[in-house]
């Protein structure tokens, strides 16, 4: 129940007092993109980042890309590809790291000395703590309690979930109001159990189509998704890579 508000002032003089002890303009969970983490202050715990895009622009990789970042500097997170499976996720990942080819490791066709780098990419990734799924038939319900277990068990930071609209919620319900129930779930839970959430949504065809981009309104479903994130980033193929909403 609501409780007396010294308790919340309590909070926020330790953490401003915590945060003065050793300034700096990244105060939350860094990406390593310097100047995203420059303007946001890195993925922040309670917040929902929303990132989306056309199909192939490369949203999955670059979500990949800062929670690798993350759990390099041993902050722990989980990661939910309903789309992926786990070894493609992982292939991906290991060729940015070694910069051995996907096609080479698939072929098996490794020139000198990648065997090496590939390894030790393999080493290198096998001492981040992070904790993988692939199923395609979460729900949002049995994700917040997949998530209270991590909590509780190895203490994780931040989530990624890639992508929201695959998520198994309410089939009988049409697409909108499908969108606006997982949003608000989604939104609740990462609140709830103070993680970075990192998330990727669709965009609707009018965004897809419009070159210069509908904003806000590029992204597909319920408007509900605009209030549940905390912000909005869109990947573009463009010269400025990614454009803050």
């Amino acid at each position: 129940g609501a409780a007396h508000w010294a308790i919340y002032l309590s909070l926020l003089y330790d953490e401003v007092e915590k945060a003065a002890a050793n300034p700096t303009d990244v105060f939350g969970i860094p990406t390593g993109i310097i100047d995203f983490d420059q303007v946001t202050g890195g993925l922040i715990p309670g917040e929902v980042m929303k990132l989306s895009g056309e199909p192939g622009v490369g949203k999955s990789m670059l979500a990949m890309q800062m929670v690798t970042h993350a759990a390099s500097k041993l902050i722990p997170g989980a990661c939910y590809h309903l789309e992926m499976s786990g070894r493609a996720v992982a292939r991906r990942v290991i060729s940015a790291f070694s910069r051995v080819g996907t096609r080479a490791m698939k072929t098996g066709k490794l020139q000198d000395g990648d065997w090496i780098k590939f390894t030790e990419a393999i080493g290198y990734a096998e001492a981040m703590p992070i904790y993988l799924s692939d199923s395609s038939n979460w729900t949002t319900g049995a994700l917040r309690v997949d998530l209270e277990r991590l909590v509780a068990s190895h203490g994780i930071r931040w989530v990624l979930v890639d992508y929201e609209a695959l998520l198994c919620d309410d089939p009988e319900k049409d697409d909108n109001m499908r969108s606006k129930i997982i949003s608000s779930r989604l939104h609740g839970f990462i609140k709830d159990l103070n993680l970075a959430g990192l998330v990727i949504d669709d965009m609707n065809k009018a965004g897809i189509t419009s070159a210069g981009g509908n904003g806000q309104a590029s992204l597909a479903g319920s408007a509900r998704k605009l209030y549940d994130a905390d912000s909005i980033w869109i990947l573009k193929r463009k010269k400025d890579a990614i454009n803050q909403i």
